[in-house]
């Protein structure tokens, strides 16, 4: 009898009868199937116990014979079963995997025995062959690569089985232009590279999703273990953005099905939809990591990974440094274990989120699981190991440079859909210098920096800089750079620095609060009997405030403060400096909406100029100690309307802990 894992957790399954039903059997009204990703043309895991696992009538002996093994198990009373075979070499030989009971047999054909790879993410591991105009399925057809798609789905809770994607038949297929057309390239050079090297055959499973955030891929507890709010957060089936619903949507309908199956690793490419909370994905992307460990019951399966490429067009960033932000999160990711990423500074395009060149992507990744089978090659990319300042330079170290470092021309393509090369605009960057350092001193304005060679070290210094104390290297949303380790891997951006980073969004950070609750302003009253969020008194770091949370079914949280001063309110003041006193915790931001005089300003049945959003957010960035934010409205008019609320502030992301806000009377100047 085996109705368990081998970490001995019940599972629970939904499957469909898959393979051909032999005929000699009689069928009775007895039922025998397996899970739906046992199909035609599959790969097993090589070297591993592999699960094999079903459904049938309760009590019913299954066998299940495979490569000269036979292993039984007893149907428990929910109909669940599960049996293992033991460790089979690879294999090329297209073999039968039979699983029958006393009345039925199933037979799944032409199944291989070599390493399976889970590929996953966001919209450059999940755009297909067929969207690249660069790109071509010709001359890749493989049987030995065969090519498991899911389809794009969500769930509440954590599913029992994938769903297979209609365009590949709803089962494994042999890699055929047919089939590849619809798959994900960078999964595909990752596997064509390890299927040629190793010579074993190679399964790709992708489970990947445009557009989405990470937290969608992490189990609902690692996100609560993590500290985030898990009310209402799903995925946009069109469009692949969080809207309403459990934020752990494709975590349960496209991971969590596969917790039984046996599997070589993981690769991942994602993180552009995460780049506003580029530092909170720092422990949030390990925590996805852990969580798809757990589920798997196996330890520290390997999980590699893409740094995401140069880009620039971030309508919201474009000035600004979140990639470069998020890299540094991925690296942090490194400190797991098992884990490996690929640095891609020079495979980006300046328009196209989507960059054409995904064969060195893949191939970079695959470095990682050759150094994982034993080579003796170098895979990781020279990566920042210490800093020693020297007079007016600063020293740079780095590990994985044993070789030693170079320069390399780079080139990239500032026109989108143009082959590598071929753009008359493109970006390069000479090989005849080292490119990409900036250096700062005690006033921490980073400026472009000299740098030169010396074996695995550089030496970084410019002339307005004599006394230095920092470098950041590849620093952009699109940095143009070129150290390379004498291997050809592009060195990863880093920084030595430990400087707070910036608000991404725009939002304002909050001054710290001095302790002089006198200086803020005139107090404005709390108005705790609103019932569309819960406010309960708290303590906290030495001061009373309220903590604010959403009410059960909501996702947005209020607090509403009015104003008792007749000068304030007399409809005569328009000019108001507001002071929110908050306790900085979490993440995310919040704003206000406030009475304006504004008399073109209209919601629907409200008043004229009622609740008017004030055009600045106010960021959380957990620093743990009590801020004030400022905003200055030119437009307010608090003439006791809307029952006395004259102000209320609000947040659709995170808890608040408010301790009052404050209004100063402004003249013309704006002095008050």
């Amino acid at each position: 009898r085996a109705n368990t894992t081998a970490t001995g957790i019940e599972t629970e399954f939904t499957w469909g009868i898959v393979g051909a039903v032999d005929p000699t059997v009689p069928h009775l009204d007895a039922r025998v199937s397996v899970f739906n990703a046992f199909t035609d043309n599959m790969v097993l895991q090589r070297d591993e116990i592999v699960a094999v696992y079903g459904e049938a009538d309760p009590g019913d002996e299954i066998t299940v014979v495979f490569a000269g093994q036979t292993s039984f198990a007893t149907t428990a009373h929910d109909g669940k079963w599960i049996t293992y075979l033991d460790p089979m070499a690879a294999s090329f030989t297209p073999r039968t995997l039979s699983v029958s009971d006393a009345s039925i047999a199933v037979s799944i054909t032409n199944v291989l025995v070599g390493d399976v790879w889970l590929a996953s993410g966001q919209s450059n591991m999940d755009h297909p062959f067929s969207t690249y105009s660069q790109l071509s399925t010709s001359g890749k057809d493989n049987p030995n690569i065969r090519l498991l798609m899911g389809e794009h789905v969500t769930a509440e809770d954590p599913q029992e089985a994938p769903v297979i994607a209609s365009a590949h038949n709803g089962s494994w297929q042999e890699c055929r232009a047919a089939y590849l057309e619809t798959f994900s390239p960078t999964a595909y050079f990752f596997g064509a590279k390890l299927q040629a090297d190793l010579n074993v055959p190679i399964g790709l499973i992708e489970s990947a999703w445009g557009g989405t955030i990470a937290e969608a891929w992490t189990s609902l507890g690692k996100l609560q273990e993590l500290g985030y709010e898990v009310d209402n957060i799903e995925i946009d089936s069109g469009t692949g953005e969080p809207s309403q619903g459990n934020q752990s949507v494709l975590y349960n309908a496209m991971i969590h099905p596969y917790r039984d199956f046996t599997f070589k690793g993981f690769i991942w490419y994602q993180g552009e939809s995460n780049s506003k909370r580029a530092v909170a994905y720092a422990s949030l992307f390990p925590g996805m990591i852990e969580s798809w460990r757990d589920a798997f019951g196996r330890g520290d399966l390997p999980f590699y990974f893409v740094q995401l490429a140069p880009y620039q067009t971030l309508s919201w960033n474009l000035e600004g440094a979140a990639w470069a932000w998020l890299r540094d999160s991925q690296t942090q990711t490194l400190a797991l274990t098992n884990t490996g990423m690929a640095v891609t500074t020079d495979l980006g395009e300046y328009l196209d989120i989507h960059p054409q060149n995904k064969q060195p992507v893949g191939e970079r990744l695959a470095l990682h699981a050759l150094k994982a089978e034993g080579w003796n090659i170098v895979a990781s990319s020279p990566m920042y190991s210490g800093m020693q300042v020297s007079n007016n330079q600063i020293i740079i170290s780095f590990a994985n440079a044993a070789s030693g470092l170079q320069t390399q021309e780079v080139v990239m393509n500032s026109n989108a859909n143009y082959a590598v090369g071929m753009d008359p605009d493109a970006f390069v960057v000479p090989s005849d210098s080292v490119a990409g350092f900036q250096i700062c001193g005690a006033d921490e304005v980073f400026v472009d920096a000299q740098a030169s060679i010396n074996g695995n070290e550089v030496a970084v210094w410019a002339a307005s800089v004599p006394n230095p104390v920092a470098v950041r290297y590849g620093w952009a949303n699109f940095p143009l750079c070129n150290l390379f380790s004498a291997e050809g891997l592009p060195a990863s951006p880093f920084r030595t620095d430990a400087f707070e980073a910036p608000i991404f969004t725009g939002a304002i950070k909050g001054d710290v609060f001095s302790g002089s609750e006198g200086d803020l302003g005139e107090a404005m009253v709390f108005r705790s009997n609103f019932t569309g969020s819960v406010t309960v008194p708290i303590n906290v770091a030495g001061r009373s405030g309220y903590h604010i949370s959403a009410s059960p079914g909501k996702r947005t949280r209020y607090a509403y403060y009015k104003t008792e001063n007749p000068d304030l309110k007399n409809g005569q003041t328009p000019g108001i400096a507001v002071k929110i006193l908050y306790f900085d915790t979490g993440s995310g931001e919040f704003t206000f909406k406030y009475d304006s005089s504004d008399q073109t300003f209209q919601q629907g049945d409200k008043p004229i100029g009622a609740w008017k959003p004030a055009g600045t957010s106010i960021a959380l960035t957990d620093s743990g100690v009590w801020r004030v934010a400022t905003i200055v409205l030119d437009d307010a008019w608090f003439a006791n309307r809307c029952q006395g609320w004259d102000l209320r502030v609000q947040t659709n992301e995170t808890d608040l802990i408010l301790g009052g806000v404050y209004l100063t009377p402004m003249n013309i100047t704006g002095v008050w």
